[in-house]
């Protein structure tokens, strides 16, 4: 988690300053700027900014000691407590792409025990792809899901062999029993055809300092490395944000004799950037290649033209060479990089993949100042300052003093500043990646195979590699239940008995879905437009009714999205019960063990689990529910978390326009009031309650009614407070029309602001008591833009209301 704020902490201050709105007498401009204005080489270690990152940086890499040293006391063994390093080496084996997958053999294996030990491996990255391993906002997935994967976490913790049979479960003993097996493994077992190598009791290791010894060996896995996924998923997988706040902080870990170099910075920042470069390619709509009729003109400030050309061509080259690796069948080398033609142009190719990269690029430079004036400060204290300065030294300075660096809209030219591999140096293999023994080709090489490998066990059907690493293992086509347990029966979604063996209504309409359609569905449509779930309709306090406006805005099918977002259960299957579908069981007692564990051996972790590269099945969902397509794509969409891309020419509006007289905004809110059909008989709290304008959707919905209990424990959240968890993440921006005033919210915690609407002197009129008119100010409006763009509304919220005399009630609005 520390790891993820430090990472999007760069992100959402690099995203505050790019694409602004911007009016001017010319029109109305996209304007992208230094976050960190004012940032010299007087300030580069004293900037505000700076100094805020720094401290999330500093405090992140002490965690990191922390855990490091708890680690050494609590786990390794007392030969081995100065070698707790595990960490520091998965991390070092994902940035090089080191894997188990790069030592399957193409036609099997002979050696008996390294086979055994790669189906192992086989078995446990199956767990860690059905696992949910990235940083996602509350209420993403429900507290069951998230029970499921404790407890399959809790399985891998204890080492607990895999089996088909309930092991470890108990029907009358009151003791704490041992987790199941999730359900994936049950799968992989009950789907093999002959007999499997088991996962053998306290499997693994739960020492942080144990070796393999030689570098070709297959490596034991540890054991909170698999519970806790991140540590074996592959760098291609990764939300390369969180990634890079991983990479520097470690860094700072090391000793003041081991602090990094401007070298290892700036050699980190380019193996990053290269990745999210190849991370877009492979992703489904990972770029977007402009229109025919529109040039890339504005390459040529930055690029001579035959640059764009070869840079454009080597980019193609390289998108078709990795993608048809990803499609093929076998975990070879590469296509082939023949020289072509493409049918779009090469400049859309360097535009298209220049501004997919371009948001990460900006975040790695604020990265990057920060990590080196940690570096440097620490350096100082240290004593070991005064080193002969290197060019690596002065390119890294040059590079984070760069006035015009934050202002590029091309992440292809951020790449070149950093001293990276330009595409067409990678193709022709023309530059090395790490030392002399390996090309920036063969590093690709390697993170591709890494994800292929990783991709090929998604979803929680069983799919495994275990096929290609011992050929006489053959598999099911259609997982199946445990043959050796009990036969149960189940209720289906029309209400006829089921066997146990049948897969579901939903698995059978995806395995029988042809490949184009299945790609098109993991990858998601593309939207038409923004989606407002809940329009510019009243809101009561209470969220049922704002379920209601949202079925009626976009129907049942959307409204579960919302719900589930929100932290129901939509695609939930039900806890009462012993099958793999959410209908109640007949005849069969379920016991208490495997309801205590939520269920994880007998369903997915994730619903509806989307595939990462589009190649790969949607993972199942609740059995005997009906598989909907629109809702799966938009699932799939909301759980992408691999980075976003600019878009040249588009500025964003981050808070909604409002009309420039009061008066006009009080006539607009009384039209929309005016829809509602409810009367002032049928709720007297209706004249009552104040109206509040969502300054980032557009909704109007009242709030504050005086008629709510004031016993905290029986108070419903207020509408405000709602809206905000959906649409907000409990960030909120309202405008109360009756009061003229603003009110920020964070969570349930709310303040007054200054008002954005003035009268000719400039001065507020709260509650309108004065009846002057009052007008829009565009400065006050643009402060409070700003405000939110830079992540700043749980700090105001805070700094108001400690500062104030009085304090709104927690969920009042």
């Amino acid at each position: 988690i520390a790891w993820s704020a430090l990472g999007h902490s760069a992100a959402s201050a690099e995203a505050s300053s790019r694409s602004v709105h911007e009016a001017t007498p010319f029109g109305v401009l996209s304007q992208t700027s230094d976050p960190w204005s004012k940032y010299t080489t007087d300030s580069k270690d004293s900037h505000p900014m700076l100094m805020e990152m720094k401290r999330t940086m500093t405090a992140t890499s002490g965690l990191f000691d922390v855990l490091l040293k708890e680690m050494e006391s609590t786990l390794a063994s007392g030969d081995q407590r100065e070698e707790a390093s595990v960490i520091g080496s998965c991390l070092s084996d994902i940035l090089l792409g080191t894997s188990w997958v790069l030592q399957v053999p193409p036609s099997g294996s002979d050696d008996a025990t390294k086979a055994e030990k790669l189906i192992h491996w086989s078995m446990l990255t199956s767990l860690v792809a059905a696992t949910p391993c990235h940083v996602a906002r509350d209420g993403m997935l429900s507290q069951r899901h998230e029970a499921r994967a404790c407890a399959a976490a809790m399985w891998t913790i204890k080492g607990i062999s895999a089996g088909l049979a309930d092991d470890g479960l108990s029907q009358s003993d009151d003791s704490v029993s041992d987790p199941p097996t999730p359900l994936v493994l049950r799968q992989i077992l009950a789907r093999a055809e002959s007999l499997l190598p088991k996962l053998p009791p306290n499997w693994g290791t739960m020492d942080p300092g144990i070796a393999d010894g030689a570098t070709d060996a297959v490596p034991t896995p540890f054991r909170p490395g698999i519970a806790a996924p991140f540590l074996y998923t592959p760098l291609l997988a990764w939300d390369l944000h969180t990634l890079s706040g991983t990479i520097f902080a470690t860094m700072l870990g090391n000793g003041f004799e081991s602090l990094p170099t401007s070298s290892d910075i700036l050699l980190a920042a380019r193996t990053l950037l290269v990745g999210r470069m190849i991370q877009a390619m492979i992703t489904p709509f990972g770029f977007e290649l402009g229109p025919d009729d529109e040039d890339e003109d504005y390459l040529l400030d930055f690029w001579l033209e035959p640059e764009i050309e070869s840079e454009g061509r080597a980019l193609a080259e390289l998108c078709d060479s990795c993608n048809g690796f990803i499609k093929s069948n076998s975990f070879g080398d590469a296509a082939p990089m023949a020289r072509r033609a493409t049918t779009p142009g090469p400049s859309k190719y360097h535009g298209g993949i220049g501004r997919a990269i371009l948001p990460f690029a900006r975040s790695l430079v604020l990265l990057l100042r920060t990590c080196s004036s940690v570096s440097t400060q620490r350096r100082k204290k240290g004593g070991t300052e005064g080193v002969k300065e290197t060019d690596d030294d002065r390119k890294l300075h040059q590079v984070l003093v760069n006035e015009e660096l934050m202002t590029y809209e091309d992440g292809l030219l951020i790449l070149r500043e950093f001293g990276g591999p330009l595409p067409s140096s990678i193709v022709s293999q023309a530059s090395n990646a790490v030392g002399a023994e390996m090309t920036w080709r063969s590093l690709i090489q390697r993170w591709l195979v890494a994800v292929k490998g990783f991709e090929m066990h998604h979803g929680s059907r069983g799919n495994s590699l275990i096929s290609s690493i011992d050929p006489t293992i053959t598999f099911r086509a259609v997982p199946i239940s445990d043959e050796s347990g009990p036969t149960e029966a189940r209720t289906s979604a029309n209400g006829d008995s089921a066997h146990f063996e049948d897969t579901g209504d939903e698995d059978q309409v995806m395995l029988e879905a042809d490949a184009d359609h299945v790609e098109e569905l993991a990858a998601g449509d593309e939207l038409e437009g923004p989606v407002d779930m809940i329009g510019d309709m009243e809101m009561e306090n209470s969220e049922e009714e704002m379920m209601g406006f949202a079925e009626q805005e976009l129907g049942e099918t959307v409204s579960g999205i919302a719900r589930n977002s929100a932290g129901a259960d939509i695609y939930d299957d039900s806890s009462e019960d012993g099958s793999f579908d959410g209908g109640p069981a007949t005849g069969i007692r379920l016991k208490d063990s495997e309801k205590e564990f939520a269920f994880v051996s007998r369903s997915p972790i994730i619903p509806h689990q989307p595939s990462l590269l589009g190649t790969q099945l949607i993972g199942p969902g609740t059995r005997g529910a009906p598989f909907e397509f629109e809702a799966a794509t938009l699932v799939t969409r909301d759980l992408s978390h691999l980075g976003m891309i600019h878009r040249k020419d588009e500025p964003t509006n981050c808070l909604i326009r409002l009309p420039k007289s009061f008066v006009e905004l009080y006539g607009l809110v009384n039209r929309v009031k005016g829809r509602d059909s409810t009367s002032v008989e049928e709720n007297d709290d209706a004249g009552s309650a104040e109206t509040a304008i969502c300054l980032l959707t557009g909704s109007v919905m009242r709030s504050g009614s005086p008629r709510r209990p004031y016993n905290r424990s029986a108070r419903p959240p207020g509408t405000c407070t709602l809206h905000a968890r959906q649409t907000g993440s409990g960030i909120g921006i309202f405008f109360l029309v009756q009061k003229c005033t603003v009110l920020v919210m964070h969570n349930n915690k709310s303040a007054y602001s200054a008002s954005v609407f003035v009268d000719q002197h400039g001065e507020e009129d709260p509650g309108l008591r004065r009846g002057r008119p009052l007008f829009l100010n565009e400065a006050r409006y643009k402060a409070l833009e700003h405000l939110w763009r830079q992540q700043g509304i749980p700090r105001e919220v805070a700094q108001i209301r400690s500062t104030s005399d009085r304090v709104i009630r927690d969920n009042w609005y």
